[in-house]
């Protein structure tokens, strides 16, 4: 399964997944430990646009987005009012570590396990990867099944369309 329309998903989303939240809706909270074993909270990045990407190494249509995801980072990863988490859904925390120290990625790893233990996937409706999300400063979703040249898109309109 996986969102209709979409050019290649892959399984891996929550095994009980509740209805994804729709834009201008409230985006779940979550709290997780990153690859790196900081703790970080959907909450701490109030006031900035988030990109989320749930999805994992094992994933093809995933891993194919890499050049999409780094195009984003290269343009706006360094602004004050932006940050991107990758959500891993990998068994073991090492692949998503050895993924982003061979592509070169520099943004959040956030690592959710094979399980999605804490539910993070499950809160977003995720029946699918890669399910990559926008969420505004105000923390609701500002656009969700984004893929291909759609995420710059949509986080160059957010970022050049914010209210000052």
């Amino acid at each position: 399964p996986g969102v209709p329309g979409s050019p290649g998903t892959c399984g891996g989303g929550a095994p009980v997944a509740q209805p994804e939240p729709g834009v201008g809706q409230e985006a779940p909270g979550f709290e997780i430990k990153t690859t790196d074993d900081k703790t970080i909270k959907l909450a701490d990045y109030r006031g900035k646009y988030v990109l989320l990407d749930f999805w994992a190494t094992w994933c093809g249509p995933c891993t194919g987005e890499t050049p999409n995801l780094k195009a984003v980072y290269e343009q706006f990863g360094r602004r004050e009012d932006f940050v991107m988490i990758g959500l891993s859904l990998d068994q073991e925390k090492e692949k998503p570590i050895a993924y982003a120290k061979e592509k070169g990625t520099q943004w959040i790893d956030g690592f959710l396990g094979g399980e999605d233990k804490d539910g993070v996937a499950a809160k977003y409706g995720v029946r699918g990867i890669p399910s990559i999300w926008l969420i505004d400063p105000d923390g609701k979703v500002a656009a969700r099944g984004l893929r291909g040249a759609g995420i710059l898109e949509a986080v160059k309109k957010a970022l050049e369309d914010k209210k000052i």
